[in-house]
């Protein structure tokens, strides 16, 4: 069988049938870069998503690493163990908006080893993502530098106007029925 290079195979790539596409991908001599390579899985997935996991899977073992932004959208696509896998070695570190979207999509390890790397720490040590006492309701995230934030602001001063509004409805019906 002839081997075919990357770009032959790109370049070609939206012209073929969907069989031609995948028979031309087991004779790849190689991949590119990692936006190409899951620009065609993404088309690949649209006939078989077992086919463009594979593909992702082969890409990989070739040493392409995929964005996180990359990984994050590959979750329709990969199983967890290999999306587990494409996240702990991405071509560069998750944010901490990442690694919120991602930390129930993968197992514990890798999450660990990929928010070490981004060094951000969204739970205690002890606290793990999902993991609780029996019984117990999970400790909200740490707020970075102890701030609030925005939604906290308006959250407080919502429930705020909302218990002051239900206390002077309340004394009022008390005045009324005297």
């Amino acid at each position: 069988m002839k081997q075919m290079s990357w770009q032959d195979y790109y370049d070609g790539f939206f012209d073929w049938s969907f069989s031609t596409q995948k028979s031309y991908a087991c004779r790849l001599s190689g991949y590119g870069p990692a936006a190409e390579v899951w620009e065609l899985a993404q088309e690949l997935a649209f006939y078989d998503e077992g086919f463009a996991a594979g593909f992702l899977e082969k890409a990989f073992a070739a040493g392409v690493r995929f964005a996180p932004a990359q990984v994050l959208e590959m979750t329709f696509i990969l199983p967890e163990p290999l999306l587990s896998k494409f996240a702990r070695e991405t071509s560069v570190p998750f944010d901490r908006e990442e690694l919120e979207e991602i930390c129930t999509l993968i197992d514990e390890d890798s999450f660990l080893k990929i928010s070490g790397r981004a060094g951000v720490r969204l739970w205690d040590e002890e606290d793990s993502p999902g993991q609780t006492d029996a019984g117990d309701a999970p400790e909200p995230a740490k707020v970075p530098g102890g701030r609030i934030g925005l939604w906290g602001i308006l959250g407080a001063f919502l429930a705020g106007i909302l218990l002051a509004g239900y206390r002077r409805g309340g004394k009022e019906q008390d005045r009324g029925s005297g």
